[in-house]
């Protein structure tokens, strides 16, 4: 039987992993906790290519603390390089969330975008 290994992007769209790539095995099996967690999250460029220069870090610095601002998870510490990142971050207890809770929520990702 043959398999195919998939990666996704930061859109989420699927990727056709590289054929060196074939041999090796993808982690399927995720563990979530119920309730607050913590998670190690670490993505790679496609082809492992050198393709964040400074100022492409900076801007995901800037999204990232944006998402961290609207999700309420909490990013409690990160590693940018040239080529993948790491993110270890803290995910609490969900809650409900107020109308106004979810407006100022709303309002870290507009205003992101709005000031790109």
């Amino acid at each position: 039987m043959t398999s195919a290994h998939f990666y996704m992007d930061v859109s989420g769209r699927a990727l056709a992993a590289p054929s060196r790539w074939t041999g090796r095995r993808v982690r399927t099996k995720r563990i979530k906790e119920q309730g607050r967690a913590y998670y190690h999250v670490i993505s790679r460029v496609v082809d492992r290519r050198f393709a964040f220069n400074d100022d492409e870090k900076e801007r995901f610095r800037k999204i990232m603390r944006a998402v961290e601002a609207f999700t309420g998870v909490d990013v409690l510490t990160y590693a940018n390089m040239d080529n993948h990142f790491h993110l270890l971050l803290h995910v609490p207890e969900p809650k409900t969330l107020s109308d106004q809770e979810l407006i100022e929520r709303l309002g870290h990702l507009y205003g992101f975008f709005q000031l790109r």
